[in-house]
């Protein structure tokens, strides 16, 4: 009985949302209906002022910050240079598969690949790509190679891993769904991808999730009510700007009746509209009209006391800190300090994307790259960045040799007032500095 009374209950929340806001009670005061996103959200199930979008790429569309801190890993790793390199490191000149990436597929050049791996790996947790030469595992005529986004493949279910074997795991069945019903079925092994965080393999509150084994762990899923924020208060600071009312006139109310309902729909729907930006979601407005006797309502806002802004900073915070932007990328910062971020980044959070990126595509290809015992690797040496603070750190470890090494001859100089018979290399082995000052 209770279930089928909090499914009465909630039909009738739901009908009475849909045709009426707020009603006018027997008493002449009156009653307000908070809104939710759907007939679920009346039975516990939702949140009352947000719905994540179920396509975590969409916020990369939706939301400004989080666009340019993602663009920001993308302008970054466009400027890798790829090199197949033998097994000690030296480049491979003229190397097929490096030719062969320069044009992808048909319809994108290794920039435009490059932007849209890094923006699904970053977005959705994972990155994956199609190579019709992944079945052979080596480079032929014809090849080419696509993204492939998370959100159109549906992936097997593991219920048992550890009876899993390499060639079973290849084997599993994979559904990229296309346009309409028309569907694509793929093995595993047809596929190359590698995860920005971690698998979920089968996490659960409770149990084990068989669904979820080779689904990803996106960075956006802690920052979803961060980045509904930014988007409400974009949306709050451009209805705001474009709001010309400040004052509403009306009927001064007598002893005897109430705000009349026309009246005080007119004034509350000025007051801040009807939705998103109210108090809560579907209710009008967040200034509530009483029965108390007015003339003229000011509506002059005072934006300071919305903390608009501040709230703002302190998810866009939360967003820099959970893709490892450096400070130094927004706001004031000295040239110095910049490019030592920009170095550090260069080198640290995105490399890594790229280097997954390659070592993937070479684990896919072993036909090619076992036979000559080469790999794929990005550099970034010739980065400005990268070059000035190497230079910089290689002159400040010089310097401090130089330093080290003058003191070190003054405290032997001194010390052999003390024991006069001693020799330099004595004296290194007796005070522990031979790590320090390793003779050729």
């Amino acid at each position: 009985m209770g279930l089928l009374r909090t499914v009465d209950n909630a039909i009738k929340s739901w009908g009475k949302s849909i045709f009426s806001s707020y009603e006018r009670l027997n008493d002449g005061t009156h009653a307000y209906h908070f809104e939710r996103e759907d007939f679920l959200s009346y039975l516990g199930i939702g949140n009352p002022y947000y719905t994540p979008c179920e396509n975590l790429k969409s916020y990369y569309f939706e939301c400004f910050f989080l666009a340019d801190c993602i663009d920001i890993y993308v302008d970054t790793c466009n400027r890798v240079r790829i090199m197949e390199v033998d097994s000690k490191g030296n480049e491979v000149v003229g190397s097929e598969y490096v030719s062969f990436l320069n044009e992808p597929n048909g319809l994108q050049n290794i920039s435009e690949f490059i932007s849209e791996m890094v923006i699904n790996t970053l977005t959705t947790g994972m990155s994956i790509q199609y190579g019709n030469f992944f079945k052979n595992g080596n480079l032929k005529s014809g090849a080419q190679l696509f993204n492939v986004d998370f959100n159109r493949l549906s992936l097997p279910r593991v219920k048992n891993p550890y009876l899993l074997t390499n060639k079973a795991i290849g084997e599993l069945v994979v559904k990229e769904k296309l346009e309409g019903v028309e569907e694509r079925l793929l093995s595993l092994y047809e596929l190359a991808y590698f995860y920005d965080r971690v698998p979920k393999h089968g996490f659960a509150e409770k149990g084990f999730n068989s669904k979820n084994f080779f689904n990803p762990t996106s960075r956006i899923f802690p920052l979803i009510s961060n980045l509904h924020t930014l988007i409400a208060a974009q949306e709050t600071m451009a209805y705001l700007s474009t709001s010309p009312v400040n004052s509403v006139l009306t009927k001064e109310k007598s002893d005897h009746a109430p705000t009349a309902d026309d009246q005080k729909a007119d004034a509350e729907t000025k007051l801040s509209g009807r939705g998103k930006y109210g108090a809560g979601r579907g209710k009008i407005g967040d200034i509530i009209v009483t029965n108390l006797p007015y003339k003229k309502l000011d509506l002059t806002r005072d934006n300071k006391k919305l903390q608009n802004v501040e709230m703002q900073i302190n998810s866009k915070d939360n967003i820099r800190t959970r893709f490892s932007i450096p400070k130094d990328y927004f706001g004031d910062s000295t040239y110095e300090n910049k490019q030592t971020s920009e170095a550090r980044f260069t080198l640290g959070p995105a490399k890594t994307i790229t280097d997954n990126f390659l070592n993937t595509l070479t684990n896919k290809s072993p036909e090619y790259f076992k036979r000559k015992g080469t790999r794929l690797i990005g550099s970034y040496d010739h980065v400005e960045a990268v070059i000035e603070t190497t230079k910089k750190e290689k002159n400040d470890g010089l310097k401090s040799r130089v330093e080290a090494i003058s003191g070190c001859l003054d405290a032997f100089e001194k010390y052999k007032l003390v024991f006069p018979g001693i020799s330099y290399d004595q004296f290194l082995i007796k005070n522990q500095l031979t790590d320090f000052f390793k003779q050729n």
